[in-house]
């Protein structure tokens, strides 16, 4: 896409806001893992800040809420089960629930999906196993969130199917 310099500033603060870069995570990154210097698919990645092929670069701080969502759910889980033994719990229990059965979960993937899609199949596509640690990990990563992009709508759907009868409810 050819744009203006100005326009290609303006564009790429607001992909920045929307994609979640909010934090650099490429000194994160510097620090513990080494990751390879891949050249991104095309120059219109490159130049809209896709430099690698590699899931792990390309996510940044998505990666992070990622991980962060699929780390809380075991402990969501078992936050509802101390609640039916306290009754104490159970206004933390419930409000870490809708968080990520509800509200927060369902919007990060609203906001996040197409990332997701994106990302994993731009790795998957220049899919690449070598001996380092990053590469393979990058690799595991793009095969399951494929799984996830893939197996979300269709559970997402059956649930709703099996809710018809909550539909004109005003919580569900």
């Amino acid at each position: 896409m050819k744009a203006p310099g100005s326009v290609a500033t303006f564009n790429n603060f607001f992909t920045s806001l929307g994609g979640f870069d909010f934090i650099d995570t490429d000194l994160v990154y510097q620090q513990f893992i080494f990751i390879p210097e891949i050249d991104g698919l095309t120059l219109n990645f490159q130049s809209l800040g896709f430099g690698s092929t590699l899931v792990i670069s390309n996510m940044g701080f998505l990666l992070y809420l990622l991980l962060f969502h699929v780390f809380v759910i075991p402990l969501g889980l078992i936050l509802n089960c101390v609640a039916k033994k306290c009754r104490k719990m159970g206004p933390v229990s419930k409000k870490v629930s809708g968080y990520l059965f509800w509200n927060g979960s369902i919007r990060f993937l609203m906001e996040g999906y197409l990332d997701f899609c994106l990302f994993a199949m731009i790795n998957l596509k220049e899919l690449e196993w070598k001996p380092l640690l990053a590469v393979t990990i990058s690799n595991y990563l793009a095969i399951f969130i494929t799984v996830l992009v893939c197996l979300y709508p269709v559970v997402a759907l059956i649930w709703y199917a099996l809710k018809v009868d909550s539909w004109t409810d005003e919580e569900f």
